[in-house]
């Protein structure tokens, strides 16, 4: 069992909540009562380079399951920013499971320049500064500049982008801090991924942040956030705590060679919509059908029609001019009729020889993937993605749902083009034919693809099922 993407999100969350506005200041992190974690925020005084600003700190630490495995996760940040708030530089490392990624980034002018080693693997990026809002490395500095609704930019150091959101105060609400009520001045941060909610005293004192599956941080003297209930995090399965219900069940996903959802609860008219799947409003909810196209008969008979040149282009986190990578591509593909069957033999070899391992949260290189050949689903489909790409088939990442024991969990695969459709290949199974329980939600390289809306609340109704 190797079906979870969603990692990503934690590590998004804990950068969207990284408030401290006094000299040193802790948080408990919860996760639906239960702790998993602390964090630690600082911020300081401070000039570089003749330059006048504030140096902040910020350290979180999570400790949960995933798909039973333990999950421990670890970020750290430090941001100089001028006396406007406004960024100058930044550095971010994440960590887990002995595995590590570092981002330098340098706020020059209209461009941002990125420097990451991922696990010893450097790579560099270059991102143009949004003329239609300003960057911030903190969401509530926003807040602080008086407006009462405000756009801003924050960087992602997972998929290495610049994420608009948008601050909207909602004023007073009562708010329960485990058992107490309290009155509050609350503010919403909607991000396109998640929206979290921050409240806070008249006096600007922050009593609780909450986000999607029951996150919550709240203040807490350094003694009780570094606490650990009777030594250890009581454990969390993030896989389980993020899995969405669906009715009626389903059963076997191989036996459908379509299947019709209504999808309802939340705003979904940025799922994509094409071949693997169609999807059209309904009322206030979403019909989505996914009818994934089959193999062509004569595919061995055809080479395919050309393709968008970039879908056969390495790009972060896919590295496939790695000279190590096309060596094995190579020798993966030889022999090969066609490039649909060298992608499925790819599709195949990653699925032999890749271990599941769902202990990782962080995002990886496939230089890393293909050296250590164990991670989760991302990891298979990066790696995946990084071979064909290497045997010069288009390829493009996808991310979604998928369902398992009668529950959809977060999910990611490949999917190749044909010469008329992209076709989806699922590198941690062994069939050939992607499964039509498989549900859309980004498609293109890692900023497209791992960048969705996390599907808090949503209800997943079955309205009509096709059988092989």
């Amino acid at each position: 069992m190797k079906r979870w993407t969603l990692v990503c999100f934690l590590l998004a969350f804990a950068m969207t909540t990284a408030w401290g506005r006094a000299d040193e200041s802790w948080v408990g992190v919860y996760m639906r009562g239960s702790k998993i974690g602390h964090a630690k925020f600082t911020s300081r005084p401070e000039t570089q380079k003749g330059v006048q600003g504030t140096l902040s700190e910020a350290q979180t630490v999570m400790s949960l399951k995933m798909l039973g495995a333990d999950l421990e996760i670890r970020l750290d940040s430090r941001t100089f920013s001028d006396a406007n708030g406004r960024p100058l530089t930044m550095w971010v490392k994440q960590e887990s499971a002995g595995r590590s990624q570092t981002l330098d980034a340098k706020f020059e002018g209209d461009k941002v320049r990125l420097d990451v080693d991922n696990n010893g693997n450097r790579s560099d990026k270059t991102i143009d500064v949004p003329k239609d809002a300003w960057i911030v490395d903190d969401p509530l500095t926003a807040l602080l500049a008086g407006s009462p609704k405000r756009t801003f930019y924050i960087l992602d150091s997972t998929t290495l982008t610049l994420v608009k959101n948008e601050l909207n105060p909602l004023g007073e609400r009562e708010v329960d801090v485990q058992g107490t009520k309290v009155k509050a001045q609350a503010v919403e941060i909607k991000d396109p991924r998640m929206t979290s909610t921050a409240f806070f005293t008249a006096k600007g004192d922050l009593i609780k942040m909450t986000g999607p599956l029951g996150i919550e941080m709240i203040p807490e003297p350094k003694e009780k956030a570094l606490a650990r209930p009777e030594g250890a995090y009581v454990p969390a399965d993030l896989a389980t705590a993020s899995s969405l219900e669906v009715n009626p069940k389903l059963g076997e996903p191989a036996q459908y060679k379509a299947i019709e959802l209504k999808l309802s609860g939340l705003d979904l008219s940025h799922l994509p919509s094409g071949d693997h799947q169609t999807v059209a409003k309904r009322g206030d909810a979403w019909v989505v059908k996914v009818h994934p196209p089959v193999w062509d008969e004569g595919r061995g008979k055809k080479e395919m029609a050309p393709a968008d040149p970039k879908w056969a282009q390495p790009s972060p986190y896919v590295a496939s001019d790695d000279p190590a990578i096309r060596s094995v591509a190579a020798d993966i593909a030889e022999g090969a009729a066609t490039r649909l069957d060298k992608a499925m033999a790819i599709k195949d070899w990653v699925y032999q020889h890749m271990r599941s391992n769902a202990g990782i949260g962080v995002l990886r290189d496939a230089r890393e993937v293909l050296a250590t050949k164990e991670g989760v689903c991302r990891d298979y489909a990066i790696l995946a993605a990084s071979l064909m790409r290497a045997a010069d088939i288009p390829t493009r990442l996808a991310s979604g749902l998928t369902l398992w024991n009668d529950r959809f969990y977060y999910h990611a695969w490949v999917e190749v083009w044909d010469g008329n459709r992209w076709i989806g290949l699922d590198p941690t199974e062994s069939r050939e034919q992607i499964s039509p329980t498989h549900v859309k939600l980004g498609e293109g390289n890692v900023e497209d693809a791992f960048f969705f809306t996390i599907l808090e609340g949503v209800r997943i109704e079955v309205l009509g099922t096709t059988k092989r």
